[in-house]
């Protein structure tokens, strides 16, 4: 699996975990602008701008590496976002 941690506006950080044959340049993209909504407030959605700040793979459980089509790395914090390590 590859992964990109983005970082929103407010410092907000995601992880975003998606299929090899994707490319991390085009998930960046795609995931850039994407809208969220407000679980309180039905149809109140709003686009909220992610800056791509690291990217590579995920083996063994970690995040390693790097992605070549957008210039990033890991960092050794990524792997804390993984939805298995907060469970």
């Amino acid at each position: 699996m590859k992964y990109i941690v983005t970082k929103q506006d407010n410092d907000t950080e995601e992880i975003f975990i998606f299929p090899v044959s994707v490319y991390h340049k085009d998930m960046a993209e795609a995931v850039q602008y994407l809208k969220e909504h407000d679980p309180l407030v039905y149809g109140k959605w709003e686009r909220i701008y992610r800056e791509p700040i690291s990217a590579g793979f995920v083996r063994g459980g970690k995040c390693e590496g790097s992605s070549e089509s957008l210039g990033l790395r890991s960092r050794p914090q990524d792997s804390d976002l993984l939805p298995w390590m907060n469970d």
